[in-house]
């Protein structure tokens, strides 16, 4: 990601089985509107922030099969 995309990234945060997301997003990249157990969830920092622009990204993203995870998401 862009430095650009590197600073959007800060205005979320990414936790395992985090109920209260507004979306989630499994080990393989895909992602899911509503809570599934085991999957990571994504928390909005900054309510002013488009978190659908987010999802387009990641689903763009070419994320090896098992690769994703909260601390590799938080780190980004």
């Amino acid at each position: 990601m862009s430095e650009k995309g590197s600073n959007y990234m800060k205005n979320y945060h990414f936790e395992l089985n985090r109920e209260d997301a507004i979306f989630w997003i499994n080990a393989n990249g895909t992602i899911s509107l509503k809570f599934i157990n085991g999957w990571i969830g994504c928390i909005k920092l900054n309510p002013l922030t488009n978190h659908e622009l987010l999802i387009r990204q990641l689903l763009l993203s070419k994320f090896k099969a098992g690769s994703v995870t909260d601390q590799r998401l938080n780190e980004m």
